[in-house]
């Protein structure tokens, strides 16, 4: 259970900065969002096996980095995703 609230406070923290950051690479919000959700996903799936790195925030951007590609090219693939550039 601590673990769920230590990974709450995580995504608390770093949401807003990721999604600002996001937002320099696209103005589709879906994707940002879903990209954090991957990101988070990952982090949690893999907390167990790796080594907690020394700094989260630029490991969590580093992350959102290598995955947005992915993310953006399956997008443009099958069209997922909705364009709302309502921010």
């Amino acid at each position: 259970m601590q673990d769920e609230l230590d990974y709450k406070q995580l995504y608390t923290l770093h949401y807003r900065k990721l999604f600002n950051y996001g937002k320099k690479f696209t103005t589709n919000i879906a994707l940002i969002e879903d990209s954090i959700q991957d990101v988070f996903l990952d982090y949690w799936k893999r907390s167990a096996q790796m080594e907690q790195p020394q700094a989260l925030t630029p490991y969590f951007f580093s992350a959102f980095r290598a995955l947005y590609p992915i993310l953006q090219a399956e997008i443009n693939k099958n069209g997922n995703l909705i364009q709302n550039t309502g921010y």
